[in-house]
């Protein structure tokens, strides 16, 4: 039914298993080599110092290779330097009074964050010239400093001791090779650290904003200062590429309570925009509410819809279905599922799948009459989604960013939307009345054919995307804000209605909303919509509002990618 339709796909045709390998040994390497380089060094040092022999054997050659002491000066000089830059930006901004600089800058992650970061990226992150680059001028400063042996009789150390004749020589090159290292390597990782340090700060202020952080200030609790700064909020686990995070993981603040979904929402809305990632990013909230990791949402790949239909006009084909390649992913709207709730994060696919069933049901004969089709309401409150089905055959469109002329008089978007349901409303009460003529029949499908063809009698969808945009209330008085909540609670109603009969009437709804807390849709409605579907990968408070804290969500099998057996799935369950 469906064919795959990213050039992801092909590529992951053409990859080799041994490359895969490949891959995957590399990543596990930079792993091992980040937890172990730190502790490898201090066993090292350790055992030289614990043994007469090595001591003596790695004293003389340092004394007579002074380039090397030079080299380990360089690097303990740098530490120290940044053990106090870091201290005196802690200073600045948690207590100013007792330091005399007056520049904020933001707070350094830790040295051994920092130390494990420098050598990944020496080893494994950077691009290949530069990695290359990195041997090349090591092993050329590696033997200079052996090679042109420096020690206390040679300059500058001959002219502190009264030497005048001294003169520089072929030793000093076992200084320069060091020094050359220490100012590139310096250099290129100062840069990378500077780019990644933006990316950081841009994910810490959309949590700043969206999950309300706490000021910086004097008198703050030990976990507010955590929050206060990037580096400490905002944790990365593991980078994909030199300035794009793969995984992170986001504190969260006391005061946001575990159940706050709409925060979260807001906040994967946000990063998606400010630090946009190719597969978008999906949010898994920890139970106890400690906060959030992140990750590429890594949605199912795109599939193009050939024009084939399900014969019966009320189920609709949804794309391939990964588990049975001959039985495509289907929903019927029906007695046991005669609405449905769509529900999952940006770009996640809410919108893709209700415009699947739109296009299937503008173009589905009807059996009882070749020429007639469903009739799909849209109601958009953004206007995306209504713009692009503006015009086309058996849609009827409202775009809730657009006043409308209603009697001479010019009405909001909101009013409009409203003005829009009532018109549904409207159908959905005449074919109730000639359904009444019909004593023996429970629902409109069972009609004589006749009777569907005078009438022009089709399944109507009533597609109303970002839901919860038509549940909430604007502040105010004014005539304007009155009217527009007037509306909004009569398109509520008449949302209401819809859903408790329009099942044996042919009307059938379909709710986009980013999330599916049953305070905001409301406990009747939601009750109603029977048929549901979770696009990507929600967390699990989202599956457990969706379908109960006892249901074991089925997950489609998984697809790797040609970049690292990127996991894609879809979580989606029908009654």
């Amino acid at each position: 039914m469906a064919e795959v339709a990213t050039k992801q796909a092909e590529s992951d045709d053409e990859e080799l298993p041994i490359t895969r390998v490949l891959n995957a040994a590399t990543r596990m390497l930079a792993r091992l080599v980040r937890v172990l380089v730190i502790p490898a060094i201090l066993v090292t040092i350790a055992l030289t110092l614990a043994n007469a022999g090595s001591r003596e054997a790695v004293g003389a050659f340092l004394v007579a290779h002074l380039g090397f002491v030079f080299w380990g000066i360089l690097l303990l000089g740098f530490a120290v330097w940044r053990a106090w830059e870091a201290k005196q930006r802690h200073k600045v901004i948690f207590a100013p009074r007792t330091t005399k600089r007056s520049t904020e800058k933001p707070l350094m992650r830790s040295m051994g964050k920092a130390f494990s970061d420098s050598v990944d990226i020496l080893l494994f992150r950077d691009e290949k010239p530069w990695r290359v680059a990195y041997l090349l001028i090591t092993a050329g400063a590696a033997a200079l400093a052996t090679v042109n042996a420096w020690g206390p009789k040679d300059w500058p150390f001959a002219l502190a001791s009264g030497d005048q004749d001294a003169t520089p020589g072929p030793a000093i090159l076992s200084m320069v090779g060091p020094l050359v290292w220490f100012i590139v390597v310096l250099t290129r990782l100062n840069k990378i650290f500077g780019q990644r340090s933006a990316v950081i700060e841009g994910i810490h202020g959309v949590a700043k904003s969206t999950l309300k952080y706490p000021k910086p200030g004097a008198r703050m609790s030990p976990e507010d200062r955590r929050l206060s700064a990037a580096y400490t909020a905002v944790e990365v686990k593991e980078w994909e590429t030199l300035t794009m995070p793969r995984r992170f993981f986001v504190l969260a603040p006391t005061t946001l309570t575990v159940t706050d979904g709409k925060s979260w929402s807001e906040f994967e809305a946000n990063l998606g925009a400010r630090v946009p990632h190719p597969e978008g990013w999906h949010v898994e909230r920890e139970r106890n509410g400690r906060g959030a990791l992140i990750a590429p949402a890594q949605y199912p790949l795109g599939v193009l819809w050939d024009g084939e239909q399900d014969p019966d006009p009320l189920t609709f084909l949804l794309g391939a279905n990964l588990d049975d390649a001959e039985t495509p992913l289907s929903i019927t709207f029906g007695e046991v599922s005669p609405h449905a709730l769509v529900t999952g994060g940006t770009g996640s696919g809410k919108t893709s799948l209700a415009e699947a069933i739109m296009a299937q049901a503008a173009t589905k004969p009807m059996p009882w009459d070749q020429t007639l089709f469903a009739i799909c309401h849209v109601i958009d409150p953004k206007g995306p989604f209504a713009n692009r089905w503006f015009g086309r055959p058996n849609m009827d469109v409202t775009n809730g960013t657009r006043d409308i002329e209603i009697e001479g008089e010019t009405n909001s978007g909101v009013v409009a939307m409203a003005f829009h349901m009532e018109r549904v409303f409207a159908d959905m009460n005449a074919r109730q009345a000639i359904l009444d003529q019909y004593a023996n029949l429970g629902t409109w499908i069972h009609l004589p054919d006749s009777e569907k063809v005078a009438n022009r009698m089709t399944p109507v969808y009533i597609v109303m995307d970002e839901f919860l945009d038509h549940t909430g209330k604007d502040p105010g008085t004014s005539e304007a804000v009155l009217k527009d909540n007037a509306a909004r609670e009569r398109l509520m109603y008449i949302t209401g209605l819809i859903a408790r009969k329009g099942r044996s009437l042919g009307f059938h709804l379909i709710l986009i909303a980013q999330d599916a807390k049953m305070t905001d849709i409301g406990s009747s409605l939601i009750r109603q919509l029977a048929a549901r579907a979770v696009m990507g990968n929600m967390d699990i408070h989202a599956n457990a509002r969706m379908f109960g804290n006892d249901v074991t969500i089925p997950l489609l099998p998984l697809r790797a990618s040609s970049t690292a057996k990127r996991r894609r799935s879809l979580v989606a369950r029908g009654s």
